[in-house]
């Protein structure tokens, strides 16, 4: 995963990454261990974040569209 491999620099430029999963938590825990992710992942199982951002049944499948959000410090979006 490229933010993975990225994730020294991101955060060198006081970012961070913050992953969020509508899975079961067993499944997001196998995507952290899986994947090696070190980044924080946010456990949505109801789906309120990914609702909310608007990336939520975008197909009709009741699942979450992959996205990347860029935020800044007072939570405004600045690029999707």
């Amino acid at each position: 995963m490229e933010l993975q491999e990225d994730y020294d620099l991101i955060k060198s430029l006081e970012a961070d990454i913050l992953a969020i999963s509508t899975d079961d938590l067993s499944g997001a825990a196998f995507a952290v261990d899986g994947l090696g992710l070190e980044f924080p992942i946010l456990y949505d199982p109801e789906a309120s974040v990914v609702k909310e951002y608007g990336v939520f049944d975008l197909l009709g499948d009741r699942m979450a569209a992959p996205a990347t959000f860029w935020l800044d410090r007072t939570g405004k979006v600045r690029w999707q």
